[in-house]
């Protein structure tokens, strides 16, 4: 039995569950967090052509070169024409078509034909 008595008695061990806990919550939020970003990535709107150019149109920078702008306005507004305003359009273009063509034009849009685009981006598009 002597040697019996160097046996120690049970001892209860805690073991703190927090930390495994707070890693826990963490990885679940950036678990939750992934997916709601993802929800709202896939099921976003996406902007078709056509309204990207007419964005582009209305943010048209009347005061660069003549020559930029009239081929701008051709290309884009092209893409963004509807039946209805086509004879309009096209009476711009025609309009246009003196700055088109020099080999450089330093000048900008006269004061009517810039008011005419503006007033044809603004109200028809």
């Amino acid at each position: 039995m002597e040697q019996l008595k160097d046996i120690k008695a049970i001892e209860n061990i805690t073991i703190d569950y927090s930390i495994y806990l707070a890693i826990l919550s963490i990885i679940f939020g950036l678990l939750i967090l992934s997916i709601l970003i993802y929800m709202f990535l896939k099921f976003r709107k996406k902007l078709t052509r056509r309204e990207k150019l007419i964005k582009y149109l209305k943010s048209l920078d009347f005061n660069r070169d003549a020559k930029t702008i009239a081929y701008e306005f051709t290309i884009y507004g092209k893409e963004c024409l509807d039946t209805q305003h086509k004879d309009e359009f096209y009476h711009i273009i025609s309009k246009l078509e003196s700055y088109k063509y020099k080999k450089t034009t330093n000048s900008n849009l006269s004061d009517d034909l810039e008011a005419d685009i503006r007033e044809y981006i603004r109200v028809r598009l």
